[in-house]
């Protein structure tokens, strides 16, 4: 074995490297890249107010996450149930098998979901708008009902791609994100070189959702045309089994969205502009990085999926042990990367400067810690179609709210921070390990019994 496959076998049984953490570790690069590229182009090209409304469009977006919930997650793990029961995918597509049918019944209904909830997300997006957008030009109001026809329509591509990561296509799903992304961050700089302003947000990200959602039909034609065209002879109730599960998502994805979007706003408020661009900017680098690791995780939700479904409970736990140690090492590799890479960073005094400072950093990589365990935790039990993390979410998201608005207004970004360092290792990170302890045992054991 020469040099090279010697490296290359020590990556995939080591590390548990394949293609589909190499394409979520390109998406996660791409993102560190396009922020700084981004920012150049916009304090180029935009006035300081076009500026400040391109920001408020960004991040009144979010909203749509409300319309979302976590559904997509509920689609690709039934899904993947489906799937996993299904011998010979690819030779039965377009015969009459009963697996299928379950399948393709489950596809439409989620579609069927969404195209109701699509245009309930995008009237309350414009409703919102309205009062943000009321005192600007015509011009601006008419581009956010545009941005908020195009953030809705992406909820649809989101979906696509929970079907399709539902199936084992992650590395597919993968690959498209990365084309859209790549089509959206270019998409916007050159139409703001061309004077476009506001409007080359809008149309940029346009310009990704369609390659996206063109991209993802053609990869497999004729799995979207079975899903089309397949003529069911049976009814299946999946609405009452959806939504059951639904709300306890809900409450875990509305808590995640203020745990991780609270803090800029309010250091904001109660500290100066400075320190929360420091923040931001900071968080968004240990994102980028940690959001890698996590690909050790991620990209194995299918594959978990189908061995519960197929009460492989033994190859389960053996592959989820096997996929946290390899996140966690590489999480730690690159904790102690982005420490080494601000250190040296410090020395140039103009690009240092707009980052916290060291200790800061290492208090929160040490708070990711927890985070992350926490989160591989919730995607081993998830994969047993259960939510048992909604009290942990309501927690979690009051222990923010107590750090964001007890704690730093007395202690400041000091005594927030050591709040938080020490509510994630003493008591989420404990709560969330009995949780996961004691779940574990009682899903495994009502599936056997099942």
């Amino acid at each position: 074995m020469n040099q090279q496959n010697r490296y290359y076998s020590f990556f995939i049984n080591k590390l548990g490297v394949n293609q589909e953490i190499l394409w979520s570790g390109y998406n996660q690069l791409w993102a560190i890249l396009k922020g700084p590229i981004s920012i150049f182009f916009i304090i180029k090209y935009l006035l300081p107010n076009q500026q400040g409304l391109w920001f408020t469009f960004i991040n009144l977006g979010a909203l749509k996450i409300f319309a979302e919930l976590g559904f997509t997650m509920i689609i690709t793990q039934f899904v993947s149930h489906e799937f996993a029961n299904i011998n010979d995918f690819d030779k039965k597509l377009g015969t009459n098998d009963s697996g299928l049918s379950k399948l393709v019944s489950l596809i439409r209904f989620s579609l069927k979901f969404y195209l109701k909830i699509v245009p309930i997300a995008i009237l309350i997006m414009i409703v919102v708008g309205y009062f943000y957008f009321r005192n600007e030009s015509k011009d601006v109001f008419f581009a956010w009902i545009f941005s908020s026809i195009v953030g809705g329509s992406s909820l649809l591509i989101s979906v696509f791609q929970g079907i399709y990561k539902g199936i084992g296509k992650v590395k597919e799903v993968q690959k498209n994100l990365f084309l859209g992304s790549i089509a959206m961050g270019v998409g916007n700089w050159v139409l703001l070189i061309f004077k476009f302003n506001i409007w080359a947000l809008v149309f940029g990200n346009l310009a990704g959702i369609l390659i996206m959602g063109i991209n993802l039909y053609a990869r497999d034609t004729k799995f979207w045309s079975t899903v089309l065209n397949y003529n069911l002879t049976k009814k299946y109730n999946w609405f009452s089994e959806i939504i059951g599960l639904q709300w306890r998502y809900a409450i875990s994805w509305a808590s995640g969205y203020f745990i991780f979007n609270l803090i800029v706003p309010v250091l904001y408020k109660f500290e100066s502009a400075e320190v929360a661009g420091k923040y931001g900017l900071s968080m968004r680098v240990i994102s980028a990085f940690i959001g890698i690791s996590q690909a050790w995780i991620t990209t194995k939700i299918p594959q978990f999926n189908f061995l519960v479904a197929q009460d492989k409970f033994r190859e389960l736990n053996s592959f989820f042990k096997k996929s946290l140690i390899q996140s966690f090492m590489i999480q730690i590799l690159f904790s102690l990367f982005i420490v080494l890479g601000l250190y040296v960073l410090s020395f140039w005094s103009e690009i240092g400067y707009r980052f916290l400072s060291l200790k800061y950093i290492v208090v929160l990589l040490l708070i990711q810690i927890p985070m992350q365990i926490v989160n591989c935790f919730a995607i081993y039990l998830r994969a047993f179609k259960k939510e048992p993390f909604v009290i942990y979410s309501l927690v979690n998201a009051f222990s923010m709210l107590i750090a964001s608005f007890l704690i730093l207004p007395e202690f400041g970004f000091n005594g927030m921070l050591i709040f938080l360092l020490l509510v994630y290792w003493l008591g989420l990170l404990p709560y969330a390990t009995f949780i996961f302890t004691s779940k574990k045992a009682e899903f495994v054991n009502l599936n056997i019994r099942g």
